[in-house]
């Protein structure tokens, strides 16, 4: 029998160890590149929701305007767990009330809309001039909506944008209750 060279002998020993540490590694890549996406599941779940993807823990900032009137929410967390939140408006800080927030936050998490709208330009939606701007930091995820002018359907409804997630810029028609949670 003859001696193989000690080389050879190792990397052949140590080509399936090789090969798990390579796809250990890709594997990390990918959760690390796909972690800020919404996930199929995700979209798949929530697609009659106004966003499609919600993820709680990653909210960092909410910023409102409607008309002169601008409110900042910023949540502030130690070690990723939610201390309070902070209320700024007109540049200054201001009692939170953390249920108010809380409550507006699940009306754009639970949000439903009426129907898509299609064909239709930003000065017939009344989004050229929108009665509220919306933007919402949710780690990599971010969100913006407007709030155009009343729809001819449902009573009371109105048109809608929102920017970001996996669907692009869509619009929408939202109905009189969502509305009114929107509009503070």
């Amino acid at each position: 029998m003859s001696a193989r060279p000690l080389p050879l002998l190792l990397s052949r020993r140590h080509r399936g160890n090789t090969s798990l540490v390579a796809l250990a590694f890709l594997l990390t890549l990918v959760v690390f590149w796909d972690r800020g996406r919404v996930t199929t599941a995700e979209a798949e779940d929530r697609k009659y929701q106004l966003l499609d993807a919600w993820r709680p823990d990653d909210i960092t900032r909410l910023d409102m305007s409607f008309g002169d009137r601008r409110v900042v929410v910023e949540a502030e967390r130690e070690e990723g767990v939610l201390v309070r939140y902070r209320l700024i408006e007109g540049g200054k800080e201001v009692e939170a009330d953390e249920q108010a927030i809380e409550q507006y936050l699940a009306s754009l998490e639970l949000g439903m809309y009426q129907r898509r709208v299609e064909g239709l330009g930003d000065a017939e939606m009344g989004l050229d001039a929108p009665r509220a701007t919306i933007s919402l930091a949710m780690g990599e995820l971010g969100y913006a909506l407007r709030i155009g002018g009343d729809a001819p359907k449902p009573d009371g409804g109105a048109y809608l944008e929102v920017k970001g997630g996996t669907r692009g810029t869509v619009h929408y028609v939202i109905g009189a209750p969502l509305l009114g949670a929107l509009l503070l």
